[in-house]
């Protein structure tokens, strides 16, 4: 005979089955019912942009991209400063928690936090499938594959050392090739001077001790700056240039000593350089040495503005001061001291140092002429000079003006993977590309076999559109009429021919970041780099103030091997050939 309490035992057992199934199939609907929910509204894609171009919502490439993918897209254009921004900041947090009436994007175009390539290669987790792995369905994609099969440094930076694509990057095509930073002289203050334009080290100290002593700007005063530097350590600065690897002036020196650097990329930014397929270092270099030993001499002649110097120098004495011994590596400190970045940008425009609207810089690096403001005019870009004669000449190159790496990616979980295949495909479709690039004010037609592109607009050469920003494909041989960017880019990468030219191949793939399991290898990268800052500015700073410094080149060289093992270049090595 069965108990009482036994049969309420069982009908509990059974009612809490039977609640276990409901819930199992009220799940089950309510899942299935976000599936066909997801299936039924229409494609997403975010587009990040600044506030002063066009709108992608109603845009003309915007409805071509409608076009291609013959489907409904929802478009969200996100500017920075707005609360969808900061909800796109990060692929996982646009739903997390979900903004009010804002469905979570499909396709993401241009956001640094998702479709970057440095995020996808650091931030996703291989077995969480974050991203669309495009390389699976490049044949349903004809404009992609033809832009890897003709550009393939594009197909380099997209994949990943696995084979896996998961986001694309933009290409502006063959004029942006080339270095981001050029050498630019006051051609005017030349020809007041009779001056030649300097082809060796020993010639542009000549020049610039001209330019200290002989007026060359007019206004009576000693107010010339020789040679303008970028500072070596900065304040936070609005475009982030702090935080990630910079062509620095003072680098770019050791070109003339025959090294070619690739400063924008972090291995080349921590002293490697590639010769012949295999990782060097000029860390401990002859030539960089003999590039600091010029470099000192110019700032004991008060050719150059040492105060460039003062924030990294300041930092490596909190370091010691921190320490006792400063063997801790580079720290923070220094901030606030010494030369600005504004300041510092002060001085190639002539504005705010001087009363008179004058020029005030000789010589100085920069991407191209407009860094001069008002007097953009005087200046004209010239091969680096010589060490000395004989010596061949390279130059820095990194195309990161040409490469988008923000780049376009899906998520992985999108239930709209055919539409939104498509509409990627359709961005590096020709008209969608150059009316990204240059915008609705735009006029495009054809020239024979290749388009043609007259930029309208609100005076920059690039109408509304997204300029670099964009992601899409430019193609050679398209003829392009009043974009100023362009043109002043291509007239600063004249002079460089024979510095490329000797350069050949020898250079990282873009961009040549180690892999997730080695991400400290870039901070170590980076680390060194301010140990080769510290180490000049302190024999700058005390040259000037008459002392004779802590550091010698061997303490130099056992500080920077604390920072950077010599294990590292392996590791570099073994990174480049899997990039290869």
């Amino acid at each position: 005979m069965i108990g009482r309490d036994s049969k309420r035992g069982r009908v509990a057992e059974i009612v809490a089955a039977v609640l276990v199934v409901a819930m199992i199939v009220a799940g089950g609907v309510a899942w299935n019912n976000r599936r066909m929910a997801a299936a039924r509204r229409p494609l997403v894609i975010a587009v990040k942009h600044d506030a002063d171009r066009t709108n992608a919502a109603g845009s003309v490439w915007a409805k071509l991209v409608e076009q291609a993918c013959g489907c409904a897209i929802e478009w969200h254009d996100v500017t920075p400063g707005t609360a969808e921004w900061q909800y796109v900041y990060d692929l996982y947090s646009y739903g997390n928690p979900p903004l009010r009436n804002v469905a979570e994007p499909d396709v993401f175009v241009n956001f640094e936090n998702v479709s970057d390539r440095y995020h996808t290669l650091y931030m996703r987790e291989p077995d969480q499938g974050d991203y669309v792995d495009f390389a699976r369905y490049l044949d349903r994609m004809p404009n992609v594959s033809a832009y890897f099969r003709a550009v393939p440094e594009a197909l380099d930076i997209a994949r990943e050392t696995d084979g896996t694509i998961l986001s694309i990057p933009g290409d502006a095509g063959v004029d942006f090739s080339g270095a981001t930073e050029h050498m630019f002289i006051n051609q005017t203050w030349l020809d007041k001077l009779g001056l030649a334009v300097p082809t060796t080290w020993d010639a542009l100290r000549d020049v610039l001790i001209a330019f200290r002593d002989r007026d060359p700007n007019g206004n009576g005063k000693a107010d010339e700056i020789p040679m303008a530097i970028r500072p070596t350590a900065v304040n936070p600065d609005p475009d982030g240039e702090q935080s990630k690897p910079m062509p620095d002036s003072w680098l770019l020196m050791l070109n003339g000593a025959g090294i070619p650097t690739q400063l924008n990329e972090y291995a080349g930014n921590g002293g490697y350089y590639v010769v012949d397929g295999g990782i060097r270092d000029f860390a401990r270099s002859a030539e960089l040495r003999a590039t600091m030993d010029y470099l000192v001499g110019l700032a004991k002649e008060d050719l150059l503005d040492r105060n460039a110097f003062t924030a990294a120098y300041a930092r490596k004495r909190r370091n010691q001061a921190m320490t006792g011994t400063g063997d801790s590596g580079v720290v923070s400190g220094g901030a606030g001291l010494g030369l600005s970045l504004d300041e510092y940008r002060a001085q190639l425009t002539g504005s705010g140092l001087s009363s008179d609207g004058v020029a005030l810089a000789g010589v100085a690096f920069a991407r191209d002429a407009s860094a001069f403001g008002d007097h953009a005019g005087e200046y004209r870009a010239i091969a680096m000079p010589a060490r000395h004669e004989g010596v061949t000449v390279t130059w820095d190159r990194s195309n990161r003006l040409r490469f988008n790496l923000t780049g376009v990616a899906v998520r992985a979980g999108t239930a709209k993977l055919d539409e939104a295949l498509a509409a990627v495909d359709a961005l590096f479709s020709e008209p969608v590309s150059l009316a990204q690039y240059y915008g609705d004010a735009a006029t495009i037609t054809r020239d024979g076999d290749h388009a043609k592109v007259t930029a309208n607009g609100d005076g920059n050469g690039r109408g509304r559109g997204y300029g670099r920003s964009f992601v899409g494909w430019i193609r050679p041989g398209t003829v392009i009429e009043g974009d100023a960017e362009r043109d002043l880019h291509k007239a600063a990468e004249e002079p460089y021919a024979a510095g490329y030219a000797a350069t050949g191949n020898n250079v990282m793939p873009i961009p040549f970041y180690a892999a997730k399991d080695d991400f400290n290898l870039n901070s170590r990268a980076m680390g060194a780099r301010g140990v080769m800052d510290e180490y000049l500015s302190e024999r700058i700073i005390t040259a000037d103030f008459g002392g004779d410094g802590s550091w010698t080149w061997d303490d130099y060289a056992d500080m920077l091997g604390k920072t950077r093992p010599d294990g590292d270049a392996r590791i570099w090595q073994a990174r480049l050939e899997e990039y290869a």
